[in-house]
C-alpha cells in the first residue's frame, strides 16, 4: 500500500489566511441589484421632473435615494459586518 506523505508530519496544514474574501452570497447580489434599480429609478423620475420645476424635483431626487436606498443598505452593511465576527 502507498501512503503520501502529509506535511508538518501528519498534521493537517493551517487554513489558507489570504485566500480572499469569502464569495458572495445570492442574496447580497440581489440586494445590490436592487439599490442599484432603485438608484436608476430615482435618476430617471428626476430628469423627468428636472423641466418641469428643478428646485422640488432636486429636493425630490435625495428624498427618494434616502428612503428607498436606505434599508436595504443597512441591512447590506448590517449583515456584512455580522458575518465578520
Amino acid at each position: 500500500m502507498h501512503s503520501e506523505a502529509l506535511p508538518n508530519d501528519g498534521q493537517p496544514s493551517a487554513p489558507d489566511t489570504h485566500a480572499g474574501p469569502p464569495p458572495t452570497s445570492p442574496t447580497h447580489k440581489i440586494a445590490a441589484l436592487v439599490v442599484v434599480a432603485v438608484l436608476v429609478a430615482c435618476f430617471w423620475s428626476y430628469a423627468n421632473e428636472l423641466s418641469v420645476n428643478p428646485v422640488d424635483a432636486g429636493n425630490r431626487l435625495f428624498y427618494r435615494i434616502g428612503v428607498l436606498t436606505g434599508p436595504p443598505l443597512a441591512w447590506l452593511f448590517g449583515h456584512h459586518f455580522r458575518r465578520q465576527r
